[in-house]
């Protein structure tokens, strides 16, 4: 009985202290939510893009620190801040007096000292650039609120956690003074998301938003997915450059600097020019070592190489102070060939300074490069530099290059390598045909009876450069354990091989005698992924090379560029091969 009784005293004891700890429980959780910040959402689309490409594929974050925006803004550091080992350890990089940091003559932050938005969005990116990123965070810290950080994802997939082929992302976060993040964890942007906002662009290269420069008359045609443009040499370019007024409260230099093959033609404003080299280059600057003999080639080779990445010329314009947003004009064109005169001094064993010619070719072929640079972009950079403050803004243009294409010519009757095959390049704009010619394309009515002399004639063993004076020779592959030169150069004959040409345009070869035409279109890497190949002739090509250097079979006997498709002749006949296997062990296994 007394043990019935203990049992239900504990029963009792045990019931009333679960109610007790759920009460204290409840008390405790209702009170934090009351605590807890109402912080309101909102869903953002990213378009990511560098230099005006958009970014595939990659991975976005945004941070938000509207905490820590607020006590930088409203000077609402706590004691607790001022004293924790954070704040304490700006010591190290900064002027720290009494809870208050200086960080610059223009900005200053800490307990009692307030601050613009402008002035507070200064300080979060100077913080964060100069890896202050954990005292960012230590002074954002809410353990009372939700995550901080988010992460974009595709539109429309929630655990994709990249950008889709448009450069575009989605993510649902908090509002507030938000930080976009890059890739690499670099702050590209400051963004006070509201409710209404809905979209957000950002450029991980061009984060200056006082200097935008578009590209205003090159079709999407000419542009591929990874965002280079591809053109022919000698197309026209026009840029617009656009400088906001808020930048321009004084006079302002802008200084353009072209990589080499990109010419400028016109702009729009007077300007001055400045060249990068030198009227006299001293060789010992250049790998002329002293007492040891180096070719006048040599060291131009060496100058070449230290600015063909850089640029040459630096086009200054000066804008006076203006309370409207500036713009100006530019032409320029893509060129095969830009060549400048030197004098080289200081030549080892020559007394006297020497003459050199310095090209920068962009097409000039060698057995490792047999394209030259032409794969390589082109860009333009921007400078606008605030003759007062010394501020400056960037803008980087996308990037400009060519492409082209290679044939080897065969008689389709007798199956053997065909020579003294001439064509003329045309194109097709708009159902207009237009032919190759020395001084650019021409239109033409019709293709019959057209004066040979008028256009430019395409043969064998040569390499046809747009917008360059003359053809270049293919060169002969001495790297090849049979070489013989002879035999390589009549092969040669056989080859046609094009550059300077754009993406997305119809071209045609015509073959005068023959009235054929054969129509073509190229890609950016239509050198090095041939769509005709014939894969009976590649192991004669002495240049060929799978996946660097292929080229288009056409006959001589027919208006048709072969076709010859890798799947049908090489994938389909091994897949029914290894098929025939699997069905013939398949049979022997069931009868066994």
């Amino acid at each position: 009985m007394n043990l019935c009784k203990k049992i239900r005293c504990y029963k009792k004891v045990s019931l009333f202290s679960l109610l007790f700890i759920l009460t204290v429980f409840t008390s405790i959780s209702t009170a934090q939510s009351e605590t807890k910040r109402q912080v309101e959402k909102a869903t953002i689309t990213l378009s990511a893009t560098s230099s005006g490409t958009p970014i595939t594929g990659a991975s976005f974050r945004a941070e938000n620190f509207q905490i820590v925006y607020e006590k930088i803004k409203n000077g609402s550091f706590t004691k607790e801040d001022i004293d924790s080992s954070r704040f304490i350890g700006l010591k190290n990089q900064y002027d720290v007096k009494n809870g208050v940091v200086t960080l610059s003559n223009e900005l200053t932050f800490g307990r009692g000292i307030r601050n613009t938005s402008q002035k507070s969005q200064g300080i979060i990116e100077s913080l964060y650039n100069s890896k202050q990123i954990d005292f960012l965070q230590t002074m954002n810290e809410d353990s009372l609120n939700s995550p901080l950080i988010f992460k974009f994802h595709t539109p429309g997939i929630a655990g994709r956690f990249y950008t889709n082929d448009s450069g575009k992302a989605e993510a649902t976060v908090d509002v507030g003074m938000t930080a976009i993040l890059s890739p690499s964890n670099q702050l590209i942007k400051l963004v006070d998301v509201t409710k209404e906002t809905k979209a957000i662009s950002v450029d991980t290269i061009n984060q200056d938003s006082e200097i935008k420069v578009a590209l205003t008359n090159v079709p999407r045609t000419e542009v591929t997915k990874d965002g280079y443009t591809i053109v022919e040499y000698g197309e026209r370019l026009d840029y617009q450059v656009t400088i906001k007024k808020e930048f321009l409260n004084s006079s302002t230099t802008l200084h353009i600097q072209p990589n080499p093959n990109i010419v400028i033609d016109k702009i729009s404003q007077p300007f001055t020019i400045k060249s990068n080299i030198p009227k006299e280059l001293d060789a010992t600057q250049f790998g002329a070592e002293s007492g040891e003999m180096i070719t006048l080639n040599g060291v131009s080779d060496n100058i070449i190489q230290s600015f063909s990445r850089t640029y040459i010329n630096t086009y200054e314009v000066t804008i006076p102070e203006s309370n409207k947003d500036f713009q100006l004009n530019i032409t320029a064109h893509l060129a095969p060939s830009v060549t400048l005169e030197r004098e080289l001094t200081n030549l080892p064993q020559i007394a006297t300074p020497q003459k050199v010619t310095l090209d920068f070719s962009d097409v000039t072929p060698t057995v490792n490069k047999p394209n030259g640079t032409i794969s390589q972009g082109k860009v333009i950079n921007f400078i606008a530099e605030n003759d007062k403050t010394g501020d400056n803004i960037n803008y980087q243009t996308s990037n400009i290059r060519t492409t082209g294409i290679n044939f080897v010519t065969i008689n389709a009757e007798t199956n053997v390598l065909a020579t003294d095959a001439n064509y003329f390049l045309g194109k097709i704009v708009s159902g207009e045909k237009y032919l190759y010619s020395s001084s650019g394309w021409k239109k033409v009515s019709t293709l019959k009876n057209i004066n040979d002399s008028s256009y430019t004639k395409i043969s064998g063993g040569k390499i046809q450069v747009l917008n360059l004076e003359n053809s270049l020779e293919i060169p002969l592959n001495t790297a090849i354990w049979s070489f013989n030169a002879k035999e390589q150069n009549k092969i040669n004959e056989s080859l046609i091989e094009i550059r300077g040409l754009a993406k997305g345009v119809q071209y045609f070869l015509y073959e005068p005698v023959q009235e054929k035409i054969k129509q073509f279109k190229v890609s950016e890497d239509s050198l090095k992924r041939a769509e005709n190949q014939s894969f009976t002739f590649n192991g004669k090509i002495p240049g060929y090379s799978a996946g660097i250097q292929e080229y288009n079979a056409i006959s001589v006997n027919s208006n048709k560029i072969i076709s010859y498709s890798f799947f049908t002749k090489i994938i389909l006949p091994i897949l029914l091969f290894v098929l025939l296997i699997i069905i013939i062990t398949a049979l022997f296994l069931w009868k066994g």
